[in-house]
Order: C-alpha cells, then structure tokens, then sequence
C-alpha cells in the first residue's frame, strides 16, 4: 500500500464526497470477488502488487456510480410528474438503500426462491375496504380530537338490512364512546335532524340561540363545525337547512347568517397522519386544501405539517407517478425491502398511497420497485384496490 500513496488518498477524498452507501455483501465476498476478477483476467503476470484498499474502493465506487445514473430520486414536484420506467430485475440486484427501521423493530422475513423478501406476518389494516362494507354496516363521522382537529372516521357495526342511513347514523350518533375513543363529545348540540331523501336535503334545527353561540366561540369552531359536517354527510347529503326552534336563521360570529350548507365532496386531498391523545391510535388525515395533482400531494405528504399532523412518506422516500390506462402506477426511489421498514410505518405509506389516489379518482394503484410480492392481504403483482374510506372503528353496542 505504501507504494501508492497518491492513488489511494484520491481514492478516500473521492468516497468522502460520494453519499453514504450500504452493500449487503460482506467484506470477505467482496474481497474474494476482486481476487477472481483478478485471476481471470491477470493470469501470467507477475510481479505486480495492486493495493487491496484501492481495489475495494474502485468497485464500491463503480457501484455507487452505476446505481446513481440507474436510478437517480428526483426529489422535486418537476421531475416527479414525469413518466417512468422501473426494471423489476435491475432494482432488486442495485438499488442500495438507507435503512429506515424505526422505533428499533426488527422484522423477520423469508426469502422465497426468487430471493424476494416475504413477510411471516402482517399488520391490521386501519382504513376500510369494500369487504367490510359488504359484511358490515358502514357509517362515516367527523370527529373533533383534543387537538381542535376533526378527523374523518368511519364505525363498522352488525349488518343491519332494516333501517337506512339515516336511520342507523341517529342510533350510532348516541352511543359512539367518543371519549373512550380519544375525541371529544360530538358538538353536545342536541339538534332534531330530518332527512329528505328524495331531494338529498337534510334540515339541521338548533335547540336555542345559545347553543349557536357556543359553536361560534371561535372562528376555529365554526370551521370545525361544518367540516364534521362534511366529513359525516359528504356522499349522502346534498345540502343541509339550518333553523332555530323558534324559527329564526342561526347567526355564527364569524360566518354570519347560515342559511344553508352545501355539502361538496373533498377531492384532490393528500393524507397525513395524526396521533390520538391518551390512545397512541395513529389515524389518517386529509389535507384541508387541495392539490393540483397528485405529484404535488405526495411531495406534502413527506412534510411535517404542525405539531400534531405528520408527514405518511419518509422524507428520503422520492415517488414517481404515471397514469397508465386509468391505473395510477406508483414506483418508489429508492425501492423498499421490508428489513428496512417499520411494519406500522409501512402499512401507512401503503394506505396512505391509496387514499390519497382514491381522493384523485383512482380506482386501483400499481405498485412498483417493492422488494416483496405479497404483504398484510395485498397482492403487489397486480393493482391494488383503494379503500372505501379511512380509519376504522368497529362498534357492537350492547
């Protein structure tokens, strides 16, 4: 080694300002790889002594050179949107990723005889799918969390072929055990509510003027108010009637007269997560404004937003999208191995995908450059089916 100085120290200043690297090879493989490069090709010469330091340092650096212009993460809303092509074969053997283990979970795995990385278990899902809605009574609700941050749920009970929706949400809206659940009391506003079904028109009559007043506490309550509103009627409800009993229209603070509602379905949404108080239960939730497409969604999705709602991607995670043929294909850079990944943290960014896709309009998401086929009921090799909602709660009243 000493006979090469100068090589070698150009070697170590060039990996200083290459990024961090991570071969799954151990050192003895790679060392005896370089030897049989070397006998194969070196074969009758002698006399020559080439430092092993500079050897390992070539191929590392050769690697990391070729990964680099295979796969280059684009980390920006420009470069995001574009069409992309992801070779299955290539990403397993070169995409040398950074481990994002967290909360120190390790996950056992197995390797089938492709060398793909299989689960031995999986985790519950948290949203709702159309084989709940098919076996259960399916009711969505807007809750309010100590946060001030009314989060979207959706409560599963016993398959109930008597009463409509309306009916079944006026039972369930009595019983729900919202503090045991980590949110506040719905709006105590005892409000007599009918529905017109023909016309999709709900009329909304107030107790009192004062009970008006308690939601207009605060401009944040009035919003707070009306988004639960979405959040329960969105797809049922066309529009909503306020009143007082004594007849007259109900006056919020900041709002003003409120007349009438309109419920407008919430499109275009990204999803974050949020963390219950006292419960430690993790739920998905929308963004409260709009993107103009999804790339830029995804980009949002790995911002922290406030305090209390987190980003659903992984910072270092880059996301490519493409429309193929009404399927939204999503491919992930670098690509993940289920080693590398919290399970939980996982099962998040999955479903988080997913619903934002729904919120677009998409029906069914491909998913590429994943290290595994098959994971917690999902079929990666074909697309997979967006949920029918978010966060589930199941609820069997006594």
């Amino acid at each position: 080694m000493s006979k090469q100085p100068f090589e070698e120290h150009k070697v170590k200043e060039l990996l200083r300002e290459m990024p961090k690297v991570k071969d799954a090879r151990s050192k003895e493989d790679i060392y005896l790889s370089v030897q049989k490069e070397i006998t194969k090709k070196g074969r009758g010469i002698k006399g020559k002594v080439v430092p092993s330091l500079a050897i390992v340092a070539a191929v590392i650096l050769l690697s990391v050179v070729s990964t680099r212009l295979l796969y280059n993460p684009v980390h920006n809303k420009d470069d995001v949107n574009r069409e992309f092509t992801l070779d299955k074969s290539i990403a397993e053997d070169n995409v040398v990723t950074e481990p994002k283990t967290e909360m120190g979970a390790n996950h056992s795995a197995m390797n089938n005889e492709e060398g793909i990385m299989e689960p031995k278990k999986s985790s519950v899902k948290n949203a709702v799918y159309e084989k709940d809605v098919q076996s259960h009574t399916a009711q969505s609700f807007g809750v309010e969390t100590d946060h001030g941050i009314v989060v979207p749920i959706t409560i599963l009970s016993e398959k109930d072929e008597e009463n409509n929706w309306f009916e079944n949400y006026l039972k369930l809206e009595k019983m729900i055990p919202e503090h045991e659940w980590g949110f506040q009391d719905q709006f105590p506003i005892n409000a007599k509510l009918s529905y017109d079904d023909k016309q999709q028109k709900l009329l909304y009559t107030f107790p009192s003027k004062e009970v008006v007043e308690k939601i207009g506490r605060s401009s944040d309550s009035e919003t707070n108010f009306f988004r639960s509103l979405e959040y329960t009627f969105s797809g049922r409800v066309k529009e909503i009637e306020f009143k007082v009993s004594d007849g007259t229209v109900p006056q919020l603070p900041n709002y003003g007269t409120i007349n009438s509602f309109e419920i407008t379905e919430q499109t275009k949404r990204g999803y974050f997560l949020y963390e219950v108080k006292n419960t430690g239960k993790q739920l998905y939730v929308p963004s409260s404004s709009s993107f103009e497409n999804i790339s830029d969604a995804f980009l949002a999705m790995a911002e922290k937003q406030n305090s209390s709602i987190n980003p659903i991607i992984p910072e270092e995670q880059a996301i490519l999208v493409k429309n193929e043929k009404g399927i939204l294909e999503v491919g992930f850079q670098p690509s993940i191995s289920l080693d590398e990944i919290e399970e939980r943290a996982l099962q998040h960014l999955i479903e988080g995908i997913l619903l934002t896709a729904k919120s677009f309009g998409y029906q069914q998401v491909q998913f590429d450059n994943l290290n595994f086929t098959n994971w917690n009921g999902w079929d990666f090799s074909n697309p997979v089916e967006v949920p029918y909602s978010a966060n589930k709660f199941v609820f069997s009243p006594s």
